[in-house]
């Protein structure tokens, strides 16, 4: 009786050995599917018509501050960015009476540069927008799966970086 408990639980671990996937398998599967979200955000970054949106803010000091149910974004269309996002740094010059405290353009893009690095399976968005008082260059490293680092500089406020998602613009129309 021992031998054949013996012999059947060797028997069921060597046939679910076999059921599984090799290491080489899986990260071929992996590979392919890393593959396959590369080109879609390589795809949606090529349409010149995506929006990203941050999860979390982090100031030139190193602070990280959630955003979550905090609404931000920037949003890319028709050679316009229209941006929203907080902003918890310092200001180096004053801006006029009346202004917002967050870093907030409606303009058109200048020095737009779009480059890929196909064997790292990332992609570097930057250009500059200026407002009458403020100059903003803006500088997206985004990964293969759309995971994308926001980086803001600014004339007159200490750097800001945002960390969140580059996906499609959900409402049609640049507000």
């Amino acid at each position: 009786m021992k031998k054949l408990i013996l012999v059947l639980c060797v028997l069921s671990l060597s046939l679910t050995s076999l059921e599984g996937q090799t290491r080489a398998e899986k990260k071929a599967i992996k590979l392919e599917r890393v593959q396959k979200a590369y080109e879609k955000t390589k795809a949606l970054v090529a349409s010149g018509n995506f929006q990203f949106e941050g999860n979390w803010a982090t100031t030139f000091r190193g602070n990280r501050i959630s955003l979550i149910g905090n609404p931000n974004h920037l949003k890319i269309q028709n050679n316009r960015a229209d941006a929203n996002l907080p902003f918890f740094g310092e200001v180096r010059r004053g801006g006029a009476y009346g202004q917002s405290g967050g870093i907030i353009f409606d303009e058109n893009m200048k020095d737009y540069e779009v480059s890929y690095n196909d064997t790292k399976r990332s992609i570097s968005i930057a250009f500059e927008a200026k407002k009458v008082s403020e100059n903003f260059v803006i500088i997206l490293k985004v990964n293969a799966g759309g995971g994308t680092t926001l980086i803001v500089n600014t004339s007159n406020r200490s750097r800001m970086s945002y960390l969140g998602l580059l996906k499609a613009i959900e409402d049609p129309q640049i507000k």
